[in-house]
């Protein structure tokens, strides 16, 4: 029988990084095919990387040219990062956004799979507004609020399946989001939602019953 068990963050996320990479979900998944796409134009700037991980965005964002600032509260996490981009450009700090006051503001931020996590939204896009430059741009993916309101948030089985870990998570309705950005100098530029398809089938045949339902929502905010 596999236990359920819930962990806050930085410990959850911790025991997660040893084997986070080869762990595939259909969150992780769709995020990975859609997101970068929505922020492919960004290039020749400094990026914030809210939440980076181990570093999932990290090679792409360098890849057109920008320079990388990660963020991320789990050591374990940045420890990956760390080992993958040390020699790349990339910089990765141990902090949570709120706590983070560089000597810099940035020409760009990023958040992917990272807003379930933040309680209070409005000092969240107060924060990330004062972290980017006038006219910076800021792209968000999260998981889609149709199923955190059933209750479905981050978690991961142990390696040995014994344990099933549910991280600390908040559920944000669309209307919550943008007036917590527009309230506090972002523009909303766009969103979407994104639903499961046949792209994502044919990365694991399990994942077809996710055809036709949003797993995520991909926004983009600019400042002005």
């Amino acid at each position: 029988m596999t236990l359920k068990t819930r962990k806050d963050n930085r410990t959850g996320y911790n025991e997660w990084a040893a084997f986070y990479d080869g762990y595939i979900n259909p969150t992780v998944a769709i995020d990975g095919m859609t997101f970068p796409a929505l922020r492919s134009g960004i290039s020749g700037k400094t990026v914030l990387d809210i939440g980076c991980g181990t570093g999932r965005h990290t090679a792409r964002l360098l890849a057109q040219g920008n320079r990388v600032v990660g963020i991320d509260l789990s050591e374990g996490m940045l420890e990956k990062a760390k080992s993958k981009f040390a020699d790349a450009g990339a910089e990765f700090i141990r902090t949570t956004v709120a706590d983070f006051h560089p000597a810099q503001k940035f020409g760009a931020a990023i958040c992917s799979l990272v807003l379930e996590h933040i309680e209070d939204l409005p000092s969240f896009f107060a924060k990330v507004a004062a972290l980017v430059e006038t006219e910076g741009e800021f792209f968000l993916s999260d998981l889609h609020p149709s199923r955190s309101a059933q209750g479905i948030g981050a978690h991961f089985k142990t390696p040995d399946a014994t344990s099933e870990v549910h991280l600390v998570t908040y559920s944000h309705d669309r209307a919550a989001i943008q007036s917590a950005a527009e309230q506090n100098g972002w523009k909303v530029v766009g969103v979407d939602d994104v639903e499961g398809g046949e792209a994502l089938t044919a990365q694991n045949p399990a994942w077809a019953k996710y055809a036709g339902k949003p797993l995520i929502h991909l926004w983009q905010f600019k400042r002005g």
